[in-house]
């Protein structure tokens, strides 16, 4: 059975990881708008750009489409939402790039390293070639934590992002899997 067209659910030992739905609108709209998550993300963003990224992370997901598959990740103890991860398809290229954004309460506990290590597992099933990632500059924990799962920097562009009307270098991450 295509994988789209199945029920998705990851799990680790922690840690559940599904689909965004319609019920995780407040949790989006929450991670979306706190400035200590967004800090190396992206500008600040209206109600109605949220509204349209929750719309398009509620989509359902195909591995050949460049959209991103969006994933809720729950602490099992509490099935308390705590982040969104996933990646975005380049199916012609059998590339894929990794996101991910964790509540504050829960950054620093292992729980995104534990989640990027099931998605690493996810694309690699799926036929994946390679994973990418793009982390701005300054943004030492999520740097560590993309070398922690293997990924390696890449090369950096310089001055390449313009965040809060200040320019930022990318530094660019890629992890082979073998396929």
């Amino acid at each position: 059975m295509d994988f789209a067209l199945r029920p998705m659910l990851l799990e680790t030992p922690r840690l559940t990881l599904s689909p965004t739905g319609p019920l995780d609108r407040d949790f989006f709209f929450a991670l979306q708008s706190d400035p200590s998550v967004m800090a190396f993300v992206a500008n600040n963003r209206t109600e109605a750009m949220i509204e349209d990224k929750f719309q398009q992370a509620c989509l359902p997901w195909d591995k050949t489409a460049p959209q991103w598959l969006s994933l809720v990740v729950r602490e099992k103890a509490s099935n308390s939402p705590i982040g969104l991860h996933g990646f975005r398809c380049n199916w012609a290229h059998r590339q894929a790039e990794l996101g991910f954004l964790f509540a504050p309460a829960f950054q620093g506990q292992g729980y995104a390293k534990e989640a990027t290590l099931a998605i690493i597992a996810l694309a690699r099933d799926l036929g994946f070639h390679k994973l990418a990632a793009v982390v701005t500059s300054g943004n030492t924990p999520s740097a560590g934590l993309l070398e922690k799962c293997g990924f390696e920097r890449e090369g950096v562009l310089k001055e390449h992002f313009l965040l809060n009307g200040r320019w930022h270098d990318d530094w660019h991450y890629g992890l082979l899997l073998g396929q």
